[in-house]
């Protein structure tokens, strides 16, 4: 029997390719309940200016403005830092915050490029994501979020008009509290 030739079936070196330098492997994203909250890191490319200076500042939070209530995508809490950012989201299943978070890159990617007057990729990979299921875990990732402006001395940004939405899962809005209230002196990774 000869062996087939060609584009379709399994053979050695098949498949999508890791991009170089990309450190999260390609795998399914895990199914996500409604009821349990999302850690979203989402890295720039190295070509990219700090996105805590003022103008990508702005730029960011206006996406962010503009993105509130799309694709059911809830975006409860952030943290802008040099080279990523920190998402706190909520969605009613894995499908809807794939997709939510698809077009919050677009419209981040297309408002960064304009502003820099720049083409070509803005994030470097994949986003992670750690879904929170615990009151301990979500703790620890709004200490992350919320805390890291002073871990980093970021500027706070300009006020207006609101860039989050209220938080809906129980996690979120108490749950977390069963471990403790945030302290102002908690910076996370100390």
């Amino acid at each position: 029997m000869r062996e087939a030739k060609g584009w379709g079936g399994k053979r050695k070196g098949a498949g999508r390719k890791k991009q170089p330098g990309s450190s999260l492997p390609h795998r399914a994203r895990p199914l996500l309940a409604s009821r349990f909250p999302v850690h979203v890191t989402m890295r720039v490319v190295s070509e990219l200016p700090n996105l805590r200076k003022k103008p990508q500042l702005r730029v960011i939070e206006a996406a962010f403005r503009a993105a509130l209530g799309h694709h059911g995508l809830n975006l409860a809490h952030y943290s802008i830092q040099k080279n990523h950012l920190h998402l706190i989201t909520e969605a009613k299943d894995r499908d809807v915050l794939m997709k939510g978070l698809r077009g919050l890159a677009i419209r981040l990617a297309r408002r960064l490029n304009d502003r820099l007057g720049r083409h070509g990729r803005v994030f470097a990979e994949r986003y992670h994501q750690r879904i929170l299921r615990t009151p301990s875990e979500t703790k620890h990732a709004l200490a992350c979020v919320l805390q890291n402006r002073r871990k980093h001395c970021v500027p706070v940004p300009p006020s207006g008009e609101p860039t989050v939405g209220a938080p809906r899962t129980w996690l979120l809005r108490t749950g977390w509290k069963l471990r403790g209230k945030l302290r102002t002196d908690e910076v996370p990774g100390r």
